[in-house]
């Protein structure tokens, strides 16, 4: 959409104002100068206000000021009505859209206070050659200039140099995904999951048991995709924050402190070994654990091994069998049909007669020890077993233990060298070694968020746990033959979703990766172009959560903080910049006091760059007179197609208003 004109009546110090903007091809720049506090930022607030009801720029603590001009209220009568009106006019598909917000104040005790009908309220008009007609879409707005991208194509020139700063990484993604609508992707695939949701509340009804598998299917793969992704944000940041820790190390070594390098060095070997000491730990830690589990019944039982044994001699010696055993063993013994020293009893007819035998009589001497003899045999072997296990289980927890021991002292020797160095008597060493100690504590945090996540050697992770429990409610649900004809339709339409949405998946992480590929390709070739000073930069990197690095020519990273004030400017130009390029939408980019200060030759850079920024998108510069100078008018004048003056008038009396006009020149 192309802005074609503006009308703007009561709002704030405009009275009666009327703007076309330049739309030729190649004459596709608007600018539009006045001093500060005339009503430049006035210009985009009134945009705003009139597509969305709320300006794009508050007043601070005079946000509660009234949004109708004074000067009109001074000049009606007690009780009038003023109107506050905008009037937007795009062209768009050879149609002409127009929105036009309006509010009505009235004049009461020579202050302007809104009617009792309340807030603002929109209309939207859409105009053919033939005449005009009211639109009733009440979402075209949001389809045609969304809300969520406004402050990406209307914003402040000063914003840019601290984009990167005062956004979140997570926010500025989240903007990159809304612009280039890949968010729609994202929609439709939560759509699809209700579309599922209640495909299973109707074979809940139909199969209760089927229904409820269906639905925990749905809920864990649903729990999993959300835990492998804080898996992988948490990964990325445990890199970053290396990243940062190790930057800071060879920060302080370059300090060229002889006690400083050497405890950094010390550290980072410490670390390393460290690293090494905690795998084999979990490696000995995961082996007697292991161990114990497979040999725990032997263990368990040693004692009554033992006292078994005991009591076996003294029959073997009696040719008794005690009574406490007598009857419930050898009743075991006939159902299995198999005695414990391993004699198949439905074979060996002497042998069952005899426990026979001795079952019905009371216990007593029996000749027949053998049995006896073998099973305290197979009792015996179990107990050096045992002892061995004992033995083998001393040998690796001796060895755990030197481990543990050799981690502790490498950990208190660490905590030794950071002591150190953060009461070093130079300031800045203490503040490295704090900024260091804070990048150490949210790797050792996010470290045991991945734990937790992962598992370990010991332990299931969370994202296996629902997994285990997704393999459960799946074999549930996989009994077909259960399946009622009905019930294996809905089931069959739950499983094309299914695959919908993994196609959905497979197309948006295609798409996302195809994204912040070609981004960051643009940023990076606008940015080394647009810089002034030669070879100081030789590439960008666009993260994975989409914050930005720059390499200079020592091949060292810097923060877009680092930057100098042009610097940064140029950078979030770039990145506006590529951001416009991947859009799917078609609009005028507003720029507020776009230049700043910035010196000259920054300046004519950002004058020659403009046009390829702009490209065929229209342009409205809203520029000071110190930064619309003659230099960077001279550079941008083949592409400017309107020139406007924003003149102020004060009032000549106190308490009668201001106003302001904007005047064509030529």
């Amino acid at each position: 959409m192309f802005l074609n004109k503006i009308n703007i009546e009561n709002f704030r110090q405009y009275r009666d104002v009327n703007i076309e903007f330049a739309k030729e091809e190649n004459k596709n720049i608007t600018v539009i100068q006045g001093n500060n506090g005339t009503g430049k930022t006035t210009l985009l607030n009134a945009i705003s206000w009139c597509l969305y009801g709320k300006e794009i720029h508050d007043y601070g603590d005079k946000s509660s000021m009234s949004i109708c001009n004074n000067k009109s209220i001074y000049l009606s009568s007690e009780g009038d009505k003023v109107p506050v009106k905008v009037k937007i006019e795009f062209f768009d598909d050879k149609n002409f859209l127009i929105f036009e917000r309006s509010q009505i104040f009235l004049k009461r005790e020579g202050k302007a206070i809104r009617n009792k009908d309340g807030g603002s309220k929109l209309k939207v008009f859409s105009k053919d050659e033939n005449d005009y007609k009211q639109e009733a879409d009440e979402y075209i707005i949001d389809r045609k200039i969304p809300k969520e991208i406004e402050e990406y194509f209307f914003f402040d020139g000063a914003m840019l140099g601290n984009y990167f700063q005062e956004k979140s990484s997570s926010k500025i993604k989240e903007t990159v995904f809304e612009i280039s609508q890949l968010n729609l992707l994202e929609n439709m695939k939560n759509n699809f999951k209700k579309v599922i949701g209640r495909y299973n509340e109707k074979l809940g009804e139909i199969e209760p048991d089927l229904g409820e598998a269906s639905s925990n299917i749905s809920k864990y793969e649903e729990l999993i995709q959300k835990k492998e992704k804080e898996l992988e944000d948490a990964k990325f940041k445990v890199d970053r924050a290396k990243d940062k820790k190790s930057n800071i190390e060879n920060e302080l070594i370059d300090l060229n402190s002889d006690d400083v390098t050497e405890i950094v060095k010390q550290n980072q070997k410490i670390e390393k070994d460290l690293e090494k000491l905690k795998k084999s730990k979990t490696k000995f830690e995961k082996e007697r654990k292991d161990f114990i589990l497979e040999n725990y019944p032997i263990i368990l039982s040693y004692n009554l091994f033992k006292e078994f044994l005991e009591k076996v001699e003294s029959s073997r010696r009696k040719k008794y069998i005690p009574p406490e055993f007598t009857k419930n063993f050898i009743k075991d013994l006939l159902k299995e049909n198999k005695c414990i020293c391993g004699i198949d009893l439905e074979t060996h007819e002497e042998s069952r007669r005899v426990l026979e035998e001795i079952l019905q009589k009371t216990p007593g001497i029996t000749d027949n020890a053998e049995h006896v003899t073998r099973a305290s045999s197979k009792v015996e072997t179990l107990i050096l077993e045992s002892n061995t296990f004992c033995k083998n289980l001393k040998e690796i927890n001796e060895v755990l233990n030197e481990c543990k021991t050799e981690y502790d002292s490498q950990s208190d020797q660490k905590k030794k060298n950071d002591i150190k160095l953060k009461f070093n008597p130079i300031e800045k060493i203490k503040g490295l070694q704090q900024d260091k100690e804070d990048q150490e504590k949210i790797i050792e945090n996010l470290t045991k968020k991945i734990g937790s996540l992962e598992g370990d050697g010991e332990n299931k992770g969370i994202i296996e746990q629902y997994n285990t429990e997704k393999i459960i409610w799946e074999k549930k649900k996989n009994k077909e033959d259960q399946l009622t004809m009905e019930s294996k339709k809905i089931n069959n339409k739950i499983d094309f979703v299914n695959q919908s949405i993994i196609s959905i998946e497979k197309i948006y992480d295609d798409f996302a990766q195809k994204l912040h590929e070609n981004i960051e390709q643009l940023t990076k070739e606008k940015f080394l172009k647009l810089q002034w000073k030669e070879d100081e930069f030789v590439d960008i990197k666009l993260n994975h959560d989409y914050t930005v690095s720059i390499e200079n020519s020592l091949g060292d990273y810097e923060s877009p903080g680092d930057l100098s004030d042009g610097e940064k400017l140029c950078l979030g130009l770039c990145f506006m910049s590529a951001l416009h390029n991947i859009s799917g939408y078609i609009l005028p980019i507003i720029m507020d006091t776009p230049l700043g200060n910035l010196d000259v030759d920054i300046r004519q850079n950002i004058a020659k760059f403009l046009p390829e920024f702009i490209g065929e998108k229209q342009a409205v510069l809203l520029v000071t007179g110190t930064e619309y100078t003659d230099d960077f008018r001279n550079i941008i004048f083949d592409n400017i197609g309107k020139e406007y003056t924003i003149e102020w008038e004060g009032g000549k009396a106190k308490g009668k208003g201001k106003e302001s006009k904007v005047i064509l020149n030529g």
